[in-house]
């Protein structure tokens, strides 16, 4: 210890020795910033998609009151998944878009999914669940329109879900069969989960597989059976295994 001695004190004064951080301790510190960052990059990362997934949320509960609008103006009547109209190709989306007027809506903040269609070429994040062939569509509306009061169970039942691949306004068709590429189409990106509105209005974030647990099938809309075999109606449509068709899809969206 060093000592000096102070006039205006008229005493000696203790004087530290200063020295500067050694290089180990220089390691040290950085070593745990280096962990401190480990622990708390993946924790933000996480907080953000969670952010993103609530956005996505959101338009889906706005795309579900859109829908709703819409069956109460057309005779509580869906409408078709696509359709022609003054040699144009209109999509499910288009006819939202009247109660919805925000293009913005459908784009999740998540899916690189950036493809547009339509005339109104809007973005291709959501499509609408076509299990069972429900909203088959058609040149001029000529096919069939499912009716609300058809959906037995609509808080079960899904309606929209999200869509990875680029070009299409359906998923979970009746002729995908049991697996293959078709159903890796469904895009589960948020931490494996996709969110999911229902025929009841409600949003919920679920895991492909969980949306056939307990032998109960929330795809079609008027089939309970996790096995559907659509062979006899025609058009190309064949047996459905949906416990296989959701494992395919969790298996793509790690």
């Amino acid at each position: 210890m060093l000592y000096r001695y102070g006039r205006k004190t008229k005493g000696y004064i203790l004087l530290m020795k200063r020295h500067a951080f050694t290089l180990i301790e220089l390691l040290v510190v950085i070593a745990i910033i280096a962990i401190l960052a480990a622990i708390l990059f993946p924790v933000f990362a996480q907080a953000r998609e969670k952010a993103r997934q609530i956005s996505c949320a959101s338009n889906e509960k706005q795309i579900g009151l859109a829908i709703m609008q819409y069956t109460q103006d057309y005779d509580d009547t869906y409408f078709a998944r696509d359709f022609a109209n003054n040699q144009m190709w209109w999509s499910w989306r288009d006819a939202c878009m009247p109660y919805i007027k925000n293009s913005q809506l459908w784009l999740c903040p998540s899916n690189n999914n950036t493809n547009t269609s339509g005339p109104n070429n809007l973005d291709s994040s959501y499509a609408i669940d076509d299990a069972g062939g429900h909203f088959d569509g058609g040149y001029n509306w000529a096919n069939r329109f499912m009716k609300l009061a058809a959906v037995q169970e609509p808080a079960s039942k899904i309606l929209v879900t999200e869509l990875r691949w680029t070009g299409w306004d359906d998923w979970a068709s009746p002729w995908w069969g049991s697996g293959g590429w078709n159903w890796t189409t469904g895009y589960a990106g948020h931490q494996g989960q996709f969110n999911l509105l229902f025929c009841d209005g409600h949003v919920k974030s679920m895991k492909p597989t969980a949306t056939v647990a307990n032998g109960f099938n929330m795809w079609d809309q008027e089939n309970d059976s996790t096995v559907v075999d659509y062979s006899g109606q025609g058009g190309g449509w064949t047996k459905v295994d949906y416990n296989a068709a959701m494992q395919d899809c969790a298996s793509s969206n790690p």
